[in-house]
């Protein structure tokens, strides 16, 4: 991924994509594993267009995710408050019985 976003001149932008990226990653994982009957199968998709960077997840859970309270107590649950936090925006297409995906959009800084 790191290569990728360097080569579209993106360095500056690679660390909150990457850890944006690894979270809707690991939520793709933990909750499509029922789905995909403990598989966990997940797809991760970039893209680049119009002075945005896109990072989208597919897995095979209807589950869609919740951007829940924060609670200093719990030990999960923070995953999609960083997403909203690291993101202009974010969200996830209607889900089929093929799944749905969840992206979010990067700010794109140029150096």
């Amino acid at each position: 991924m790191r290569d990728a976003l360097e080569g579209w001149g993106l360095r500056a932008c690679a660390d909150d994509a990457a850890l944006v990226a690894g979270e809707l990653a690991s939520n793709a994982v933990c909750h499509g594993r029922a789905a995909a009957r403990n598989a966990g199968h997940a797809r991760l998709g970039l893209a680049c267009q119009d002075g945005t960077l896109v990072c989208a997840v597919s897995d095979l859970s209807p589950e869609v995710p919740v951007l829940r309270p924060a609670d200093e107590f719990l030990e999960r649950g923070r995953g999609m408050r960083i997403i909203d936090a690291l993101s202009s925006s974010w969200g996830w297409s209607r889900p089929t019985r093929r799944g749905k995906t969840v992206w979010a959009v990067i700010p794109v800084l140029r150096p």
